[in-house]
């Protein structure tokens, strides 16, 4: 039996949209489960979602072209005041969080829903650029909102998702996220 090692993996070819604010659209959010998170030497387990925002910026090539570019949010799953989810929402809706919606706020509510994006680039160790949101801002009202491409909706899970959702501590053997 042979062993290969192949040609390292230099990334996939794809667009990114400007590092710049963004005009957006919240057109997705799933729950990644539980997974252990480590940041300045301490580990934790961390409930997390993904949020999929479509912005104002097309794809030039490929087989979507012409659609708006998606840029992905990921982040804990709270809605303690200083969480960058809570910041986020408030955002979105436009308006604070009462304190009777801290227990039992749907997040999924916001779908559809614009709001401004400040994109920021990093690059992992590898090597390969990513463009991440930085912030997202109240939609000012000099700036009109778009028709998004997609809306996920009725448990419409991307396979790539759901491959984040399989490696969660909290997923049974069949796959579902355990969330009591």
């Amino acid at each position: 039996m042979s062993i290969i090692a192949g040609k390292p993996k230099q990334g996939f070819d794809r667009e990114l949209p400007t590092e710049d604010q963004h005009v957006a659209v919240l057109t997705g959010v799933w729950d990644l489960g539980t997974r252990s998170k480590t940041w300045q030497g301490e580990t934790k387990d961390v409930h997390e979602v993904m949020m999929c925002f479509e912005v104002d910026q097309k794809l030039s090539k490929g087989e979507f072209i012409g659609k708006n570019m998606c840029v992905y949010f990921r982040v804990k799953l709270s809605l303690h005041e200083k969480a960058k989810l809570r910041k986020a929402v408030e955002a979105i809706r436009s308006k604070a969080l009462e304190e009777s919606e801290l227990e039992t706020f749907d997040i999924e509510s916001l779908i559809g829903m614009p709001c401004l994006a400040d994109i920021k680039y990093t690059k992992s160790p590898e090597g390969i650029v990513y463009a991440n949101i930085n912030q997202i801002s109240k939609l000012p009202k000099q700036l009109t909102a778009f028709e998004p491409d997609h809306i996920y909706s009725n448990g419409e899970t991307p396979d790539w998702i759901k491959k984040i959702q399989d490696t969660a501590i909290d997923t049974d053997s069949d796959g579902n996220i355990d969330v009591d």
